[in-house]
Formats: C-alpha cells, structure tokens, sequence
C-alpha cells in the first residue's frame, strides 16, 4: 500500500491485487537517459531482464544471470513521462541508474542508486566499455600542481 500525504488517501498497488509490478530501470549517462532495464517476474522461477533503448528498441545488453524475455514490449504509456522525469533527476551527474514502478495509471519514484547490481554485476563481454562509452567524467584535479 502506497500512502499519499498530500492527498491523505492510499493507493492500491498491483501487489496486494496479487500481480506482480515490473521494475522499469533507467540508467542515465551525464544526465541523458539512454536505456531502461526492465524487470519482470523478479520473484518467480521465470525473472527476466530487458533492456530497451529510448525510442524502445529492445537491445542486445545482458547483466548478470537473469536471462532476457523472449517478447517485445510495446511502448508503455508512461514511457515519457518517465524519460523526462529521469534526465530531470539525472541533471549534472556522471551516471545514475533511477528507479521507477507503474501502478494504478500513476508512475512512481522508486530509488536513485550510483552503483547498478552493487557494482557486481557485470554486462556481457564487451558491454561495460560501450556503456563506459557513453561517460563523460570531469577532469581529475590535481592538488599538486600550482596555479600561476
């Protein structure tokens, strides 16, 4: 059960309806969200990991054991939306992974985490350097050199 202060009211969730909610991902890379890693059946014998790029092209990334659907998955409504609101979040920062889930006809925030699997959770071979790729990090400053 989701409790919405502002409007003092509860909003029931997929979850207590017994259907499972989907995790929907999206890893940002100097504030430009540029993929979405989707969950489904996370608790089950049959969890699979999609990754998706912004115009919604299932990609060929894979993380870790969880193996990816067979299926293609249409646009979901809120794509959007959630698109906006992660480069919204993702603003001035190097590489954030922001968390979202979709109940109810509402997206809701789920977490901000620097470190997508704990940083355990390796790409296939070659993927980590694309994805290294797309950084861009600030210039290392160094203490020891001395300003004229």
């Amino acid at each position: 059960m989701v409790h919405n202060k502002k409007e003092n009211k509860k909003v029931k969730t997929n979850r207590e309806k017994k259907e499972e909610l989907s995790d929907y991902k999206v890893l940002c890379f100097n504030g430009i969200p540029k993929l979405v890693e989707i969950h489904r059946g996370r608790f089950s014998s049959c969890h699979t990991q999609d990754f998706y790029d912004t115009d919604w092209n299932k990609t060929d990334f894979v993380q870790s054991e969880d193996p990816p659907s067979d299926e293609i998955m249409s646009k979901p409504v809120f794509a959007d939306q959630m698109f906006r609101l992660s480069a919204m979040l993702a603003r001035g920062i190097p590489h954030v992974r922001i968390d979202w889930y979709y109940a109810n006809g509402h997206l809701y925030f789920g977490e901000m985490t620097f470190y997508d699997g704990s940083g355990f959770s390796p790409f296939a071979e070659g993927q980590d350097e694309i994805l290294g790729g797309w950084l861009d990090l600030p210039q290392k400053y160094d203490s020891t050199t001395k300003e004229e």
